[in-house]
């Protein structure tokens, strides 16, 4: 996406890659008979969390406009440490003083990143932890779906979601009359339509093929465990925004990123330990046969 934003608007690409990643999803979906019932289901929640994830996407991608993978990476990754929190608020459940010890410590780590009030500080970052907030409130909501909701329909509905999105920003800077040539995430949302290249639809086809997948696996992730023991997992995420920043781009993290990055991902692996440790009490607990 960082890659083809320099041509494409932000609305087209988004568009193009969840029009192909839907069709995918409703083949496999028509092929499992994993649409039976379908209306009798309660998808509510489906449909929030749908919109939720549609929105963080579309604030995350036009802060790549203007960031680097890593520092954009690096400032998601306190994903794992807002729903962690926010499950308290959203689902109900329990959190305890290391979760938001956690958090806390986690939001230091993007201060250091982000650098608010320094001449470094790029406007962009704001769309970014825009978007982790979003993203944090949808996997949330993954928790209160029914187990009787096949992963594919929430699949489905999470590409009905992000397409809608898409569309309705389509609909209103397609036409390129609101275009602007000043910030790099103004320019990325305001620009025109425009018909991609046979190299550019190959790439959009790989891309579709992806976000099918990640609709997919991430919604099963988060459906079979609790949210604040999935969501530390995601911090692999900053060794491919490294290698494919510096090997697409040539960027290479500075030292805020470095130690933001740092700070964060300790904060989440001492959230990852207390839960696997209150998890083993739980399992020592019950009682055996």
């Amino acid at each position: 996406m960082k890659f083809l934003s320099s041509n494409y608007p932000l609305h087209e690409l988004q568009a193009v890659r969840c029009a192909m990643a839907l069709a995918l999803i409703t083949a496999a979906g028509l092929a499992t008979g994993a649409f039976r019932g379908m209306t009798r289901l309660d998808l509510r929640p489906v449909i929030v969390r749908s919109l939720l994830l549609g929105a963080g996407s579309a604030f995350f991608y036009l802060s790549l406009a203007a960031m680097s993978l890593a520092d954009a990476t690096a400032i998601y990754f306190a994903l794992p440490l807002i729903v962690a929190a926010l499950s308290g608020f959203l689902i109900k459940e329990n959190v305890r003083f290391w979760r938001w010890l956690a958090a806390i410590i986690g939001f230091c780590g993007v201060l250091v990143t982000v650098r608010p009030g320094s001449t470094l500080f790029e406007p962009a970052a704001m769309l970014t932890l825009t978007a982790t907030f979003l993203y944090a409130c949808g996997n949330t909501f993954t928790r209160r779906i029914s187990p009787a909701v096949h992963p594919i329909i929430i699949a489905f509905c999470a590409g009905i979601g992000f397409l809608t999105i898409a569309l309705a920003l389509a609909l209103v800077f397609g036409t390129g009359r609101f275009a602007s040539s000043g910030h790099p995430s103004l320019v990325f949302l305001t620009r025109p339509w425009v018909m991609p290249t046979l190299r550019d639809w190959g790439l959009l086809a790989g891309f579709g093929i992806a976000t099918a997948a990640g609709f997919f696996t991430y919604a099963q992730a988060y459906r079979l465990a609790p949210a604040s023991f999935v969501a530390p997992f995601e911090y692999s995420a900053m060794i491919w925004a490294v290698l494919f920043g510096f090997l697409v781009f040539g960027d290479v993290p500075g030292a805020n990123t470095i130690t933001g990055s740092a700070i964060i991902i300790g904060a989440g692996l001492l959230l990852g330990w207390y839960e696997a440790r209150q998890h083993r009490r739980q399992l020592a607990l019950q009682p055996t046969r």
